[in-house]
C-alpha cells in the first residue's frame, strides 16, 4: 500500500504542473492500464487546490507554484544553502517510509546470513583444496571471495540504499544455488559414471529437495511483497528441473542412470514451496505494514490519501481503540527540523484546540512518534469544500451563498474572540459539510496561519517582513504589514470568499501575485450584480463592504457581518433543499 500511496504521489506532483487540457493525455500515459491509480490522480486532482501565492525559488528564474505558503526572510536564507530538503516538493519523499525499516531488516538478516554462509563456504573451501578437480575448486573460490564481499559490505559503516541491498541478496542466493549445485552435480556424474543407480537418482531428488528448504527460507526470512516474492521465488522453483534437463543433455550417461528412476518426485515441492514462501511473504507483509503505522501514528491506523497540501499530507484514519474515522495530517520535514518552526506550529495547534464552535474543525490530538514525525488528528468531514463545489457546480444560489457565509461568521467570531486571526480565509478553507444528518453545515479549516492577538509576538518564533495567506482573499493590510492583521482581516478574506460564491470568480485576479495583491490595495472590484443578474443589491452591498480598503469602513466583527447577511433580501436556504441538493449530486460526497 505505501508504495501506491509513493506513486500516487509522483504521478500527482506530475500533473499538477501540467496545462489542465493536458492532464487527461497525461494520466492515461502514466497510469496505463491501472484504473486505481488513474482514479485515485484524478481524484486529488479535481480536489487540488490551485489557489498560490509566490515564494522565491534560488534555483529556478521562474516562481515556484504552492499552495497556502508561508514566506519570510529566514525561508529565504535557508533556501540559498541549497539541497533538496528545502524543495517544497522534497517533502512527499522526505517522510518515515515502510520501505525505511524494509532497508534496515534487510540489512540486518543478510548480515547474519552471509556471517553463516562465509563460514560455511570457507570450510568447503578447505575441503576442495583436496578435490582433483580444477574447475570446481575455481568456482567455489570465487563463490567464497563474493561472499566475503558482500559480508564486508554489510558490516561496513556504508549506507546501502535499498537497491542495493536487493543486489547484495540475490548474489548471495546465487552463490548458495551454485556451491549446492556443484557438489551435487559432481556426485550425479561420479555416480552414473560408476554405475550406481540409487545415488544418482538419490542426489538428484536431493536437488529438489535442497531448492524447496532454500525457497521456504527466503519466503519466510526476506521482508518481500508478494509481488516480488512471486518473481524471485517461481523462477527460482525452476531451477532444479532446468538444472536436471540440462545435466541429461550434456552427459548421456546421466540420461541414462536418471531413466532408471521409475518414481520420481509425484508432487513437485519447489512449486508447493515457492506458492507457499509468496503466500506467508504476503501475510509477514501486511502484518509488518500494520505494526508499522501502528508504531508510527500510536492509536491510529491510516487508510486512504485523501489530501495533498504545502504543509503536509492527509489521510483517513481510524482510532484503533475507539473505531471512530477521523483524518491524520503528518507535517512537512522542514517543520519537524527547525525547533522554531515547529515551536510555532505548536502553539497554533494548541490555540486551535481551544475552538468548541460547531463551525470550526474539531481537532482531537496532536503529537510526536517514536521516529520524531509530527502529526495531528482532527474530524473527518464527508462533503466538499466550497473551491470545489463552485469549480464543479458553478456560483451558488444566494440564499445558499449567504448560509454558508453566516455559519462561517459563527466560527470566526468565536476564534476573534479568543484573539485568534485566522488569516487565510478562503472557499478552500471553507468545507460545506453533514454533521449530525444535517447537510450544508459550514466548517472553517486549516489554522496553519492563525495569529494570537492576545499574546505577545515571539520575535524567535514570528517572521520578520513575512507575508502569508492566498493573494486573491487577501486584506491589503496583511500583505503590506502582516503581523498587524486583525480580526476585519478576516472579514476581508471572508467577503472576497463570498463575492467567489455568488460569482465563480475572486475579486481580482491577474497574472501574478504581486499585481493581485496591487489590485487588492489600489482597486475597486466590479459590483456582484454587474456579473450575476440575480444577485440582491444588498447582498453585494454587504459584500463590498466587506471589501473595503480601509480597516475602520469595514464590518468591525463577524457578529457584525452575520447580522447584515440575515438582513438581506435573498431568502433563507432551508435543511431540506441542502438535502436534495446532495441527494441529486451524490458524486460531490467525499470524506
Amino acid at each position: 500500500m505505501s508504495q501506491q500511496y509513493a506513486r500516487v504521489k509522483e504521478v500527482f506532483l506530475q500533473a499538477v504542473e501540467i496545462p489542465p487540457a493536458d492532464q487527461e493525455a497525461f494520466l492515461r500515459e502514466q497510469c496505463g492500464n491501472d484504473e486505481q491509480l488513474l482514479h485515485e490522480v484524478a481524484t486529488l486532482l479535481e480536489h487540488h487546490d490551485p489557489e498560490t501565492i509566490i515564494v522565491p525559488n534560488p534555483r529556478a528564474d521562474s516562481f515556484k507554484r504552492t499552495s497556502t505558503i508561508v514566506m519570510d526572510k529566514r525561508l529565504e536564507a535557508s533556501s540559498n544553502l541549497g539541497g533538496d530538503s528545502r524543495d517544497w516538493n522534497s517533502f512527499f519523499h522526505g517522510l518515515p517510509d515502510l520501505s525505511d525499516e524494509t532497508r534496515q531488516i534487510l540489512r540486518r538478516r543478510l548480515w547474519a546470513i552471509t556471517l553463516v554462509l562465509c563460514v560455511v563456504l570457507c570450510y568447503v573451501f578447505v575441503r576442495s583444496l583436496l578435490s582433483p578437480k580444477e574447475s570446481i575448486f575455481t568456482i567455489r573460490t570465487l563463490c567464497l571471495i563474493v561472499m566475503l564481499a558482500c559480508f564486508a559490505a554489510l558490516r561496513s559503516k556504508m549506507r546501502l540504499s535499498l537497491f542495493q541491498l536487493r543486489i547484495i541478496e540475490l548474489t548471495s542466493a546465487l552463490n548458495v544455488a551454485i556451491t549446492a549445485g556443484v557438489m551435487d552435480l559432481g556426485l550425479i556424474a561420479n555416480a552414473a559414471a560408476q554405475g550406481d543407480v540409487a545415488t544418482a537418482v538419490s542426489a538428484n531428488n536431493w536437488i529438489y529437495h535442497i531448492w524447496s528448504v532454500l525457497i521456504l527460507i527466503y519466503g519466510v526470512f526476506m521482508p518481500n511483497t508478494w509481488q516480488r516474492a512471486a518473481c524471485v521465488l517461481l523462477p527460482a522453483a525452476c531451477a532444479p528441473y532446468l538444472t536436471t534437463f540440462m545435466h541429461c543433455q550434456w552427459d548421456r550417461q546421466v540420461a541414462e542412470v536418471l531413466s532408471h528412476d521409475r518414481f520420481g518426485m509425484p508432487v513437485p515441492m519447489p512449486f508447493v514451496s515457492a506458492f507457499a514462501s509468496v503466500f506467508a511473504a504476503q501475510v509477514i507483509h501486511s502484518v509488518r505494514r500494520d505494526a508499522f503505522r501502528a508504531k508510527q501514528f500510536a492509536q491510529y491506523r491510516l487508510g486512504r490519501l485523501i489530501g495533498v497540501g504545502s504543509f503536509g499530507e492527509v489521510y483517513e484514519a481510524e482510532h484503533l481503540l475507539l473505531k471512530r474515522a477521523c483524518a491524520v495530517k503528518l507535517i512537512r520535514p522542514e517543520l519537524e527540523a527547525d525547533p522554531k518552526a515547529f515551536s510555532r506550529f505548536e502553539r497554533e495547534v494548541r490555540a486551535t484546540a481551544k475552538l468548541t464552535h460547531w463551525n470550526s474543525v474539531e481537532v482531537f490530538d496532536f503529537g510526536e512518534t517514536a521516529e520524531g514525525m509530527f502529526y495531528y488528528v482532527m474530524e473527518l468531514l464527508p462533503g466538499m469544500n466550497l473551491a470545489q463545489m463552485v469549480k464543479r457546480f458553478g456560483p451558488l444560489p444566494p440564499s445558499r451563498a449567504v448560509h454558508f457565509l453566516r455559519q462561517a461568521c459563527a466560527a470566526l467570531q468565536e476564534a476573534h474572540d479568543l484573539g485568534l486571526v485566522h488569516r487565510d480565509i478562503k472557499p478552500g478553507n471553507l468545507f460545506a459539510a453533514q454533521r449530525g444528518g444535517v447537510w450544508d453545515v459550514t466548517k472553517l479549516l486549516d489554522f496553519g496561519l492563525v495569529r494570537e492577538t492576545n499574546v505577545e509576538a515571539n520575535p524567535h518564533l514570528t517572521g520578520v517582513n513575512m507575508i502569508a495567506g492566498t493573494p486573491h482573499y487577501m486584506a491589503p493590510e496583511q500583505a503590506a504589514a502582516y503581523r498587524t492583521a486583525d480580526a476585519r482581516s478576516d472579514i476581508y478574506s471572508l467577503g472576497a470568499s463570498g463575492y467567489f460564491l455568488l460569482t465563480g470568480r475572486p475579486p481580482f485576479d491577474g497574472e501574478s501575485a504581486l499585481k493581485i495583491l496591487i489590485a487588492h490595495a489600489n482597486e475597486k472590484p466590479t459590483l456582484p450584480s454587474q456579473i450575476r443578474a440575480d444577485i440582491p443589491e444588498d447582498l453585494g452591498a454587504v459584500i463590498l463592504r466587506c471589501l473595503e480598503k480601509l480597516q475602520e469602513n469595514r464590518f468591525q466583527s463577524a457578529a457584525d457581518l452575520a447580522r447584515a447577511l440575515d438582513e438581506c433580501a435573498c431568502g433563507k436556504w432551508t435543511d431540506e433543499e441542502a438535502d436534495l441538493w446532495w441527494q441529486e449530486n451524490p458524486g460531490a460526497t467525499r470524506s
